[in-house]
């Protein structure tokens, strides 16, 4: 849940503060501007006309607006100013031009990243009521999961926090120009890179639990290492036993995608090993690596050059799912949704694949989740043993919300790790369920022709 916005609540009260001291000067100076109502729409039972008139420019007089009679946030009021005995406009409109500049200066300092310390760009506020330039809550992420003011455990996704569009408005609406300028820095920003040692071993996912042993040399030295610093995060990365090409990184004995792990439980065992319970916090790409130490040794472990990976926004998201909707969303049997009851379901072809690319394009990202919430729902009810109590107490029950389905699903799904290691370089929720439901739909094929099995290993 989330506490007070620190920053509106800094904005609200230095602003209250600056108009309350202009209303203030304009009655101790006796000043003649003074704005009329003209017209009210979208406030019922007002006791407001066309008569009524306020001390002050425009922007005094919607803050008394405000503040005497509860303007609702979506009334609309039209103001003229006017000194009475004179038509100078100009000296009116100077009026609040003055008035706007006290207010920038009052909230200026309020609208600035405590990390980079400029303007905010995609401002994102925390549960515990900090906020930060969404680039900046990545950085933060990267070296610690806990605010950098306060300490809390920052329990979000940086690339899947919503946007604070209150703050987001605020900056660009009365620093437009510096707003333009921050977004053009904070893009060239996005790909800072960063070093990290890294694991090689299996798949690890984001907000997903990693048990670890650890008996190797290197990595005893490396998790002691991790465990002792600050922030206790250490990269995952896939073995890649046959050292295939991945473009011009080439051919390392990992694969170039992994996930950066932050240790919560360690216990070191008499004799040196080591028992690791680990958490996904982000994903990762490794761009160039190297070993520990100055020279070659036994317990050399692999340092990777890495940049994040970070999805698209939330309002890309909706577009893609709006526009693949609309373009291929007609058509298509509701009987046949692979979460329906098996006997009414047509028969799947010899692959196991029921929907094409295009169809899985209509679905909705709520009909995508819930094939896969469907199927999870028929594997409990028939006791599939990747189901089993001890799963579920160490992967936490399935989750409903389409972000986490995934990460939970190929998390405790006996599919091979090539499989699963497709979804850390998707970019989308949407690409991650639909490669979800091509391994429901194998499985399913599978299960038809072999009725014997629970599931089958993709």
């Amino acid at each position: 849940m989330l506490k007070t916005n620190i920053v509106m609540n800094n904005v609200i009260n230095a602003m209250s503060e600056a108009l309350e001291g202009n209303c203030s000067e304009s009655v101790r100076t006796n000043s003649a501007l003074q704005s009329r109502v003209q017209e009210v729409v979208n406030w019922p039972g007002t006791q407001i006309d066309s008569n009524t008139t306020f001390c002050g420019g425009k922007i005094a007089a919607c803050y008394q607006l405000v503040r005497d009679y509860g303007l609702p946030y979506d009334g609309d009021v039209t103001l003229m100013p006017e000194i009475p005995g004179t038509t100078d406009d100009e000296k009116c409109d100077g009026t609040d031009t003055g008035v706007l500049a006290d207010l920038k200066n009052s909230v200026a300092d309020d609208l600035k990243c405590q990390v980079c310390l400029a303007l905010f760009t995609d401002p994102v506020t925390t549960t515990c009521g900090h906020t930060f330039c969404r680039n900046c809550l990545h950085q933060i992420m990267n070296r610690q999961v806990s605010c950098p003011i306060c300490r809390t455990l920052i329990d979000l996704a940086s690339d899947r926090a919503p946007t604070d569009i209150l703050i987001n408005n605020l900056v660009h609406g009365l620093f437009p120009d510096e707003a333009a300028a921050r977004a053009i820095e904070a893009a060239d920003e996005v790909k800072v890179r960063f070093e990290i040692p890294c694991f090689i071993c299996t798949v690890s996912f984001p907000t997903m639990p990693t048990y670890l042993h650890i008996f190797e040399p290197k990595y005893r030295a490396m998790i002691a290492r991790v465990f002792a610093s600050e922030d206790r995060n250490f990269g995952m990365l896939l073995h890649n036993p046959d050292q295939g090409t991945q473009g011009a990184f080439g051919g390392p004995r990992f694969w170039e995608y992994g996930t950066l792990l932050h240790i919560e439980n360690y216990n070191l065992l008499e004799d040196g090993r080591s028992l690791v319970e680990a958490r996904g916090v982000a994903r990762f790409k490794v761009v160039d690596y190297k070993l520990s130490g100055s020279t070659p040794s036994p317990t050399a472990y692999t340092i990777g050059i890495v940049e994040r990976v970070n999805d698209i926004g939330l309002a890309d998201e909706e577009a893609i799912e709006a526009l693949q909707t609309c373009i291929e969303g007609a058509g298509i049997d509701p009987n046949d949704h692979p979460s329906a009851p098996m006997l009414s379901k047509p028969q799947l072809n010899e692959k196991g694949t029921k929907y094409t690319s295009s169809q899985l394009d209509g679905r909705s990202t709520r009909d995508l989740l819930e094939i896969g919430l469907g199927f999870v729902r028929r594997m409990e009810a028939q006791s599939a043993p990747w189901l089993h109590h001890r799963v579920i107490q160490a992967y936490d029950r399935c989750p409903e919300d389409a972000a986490t389905f995934p990460w939970w699903f190929a998390s405790v799904l006996p599919t091979k790790d090539a499989e699963k290691y497709k979804l850390l370089a998707t970019t989308s929720v949407r690409e991650r369920l639909k490669i979800c439901i091509e391994w429901i739909m194998q499985i399913e094929g599978a299960r038809r022709n072999n009725s014997s099995s629970s599931c089958t290993v993709i």
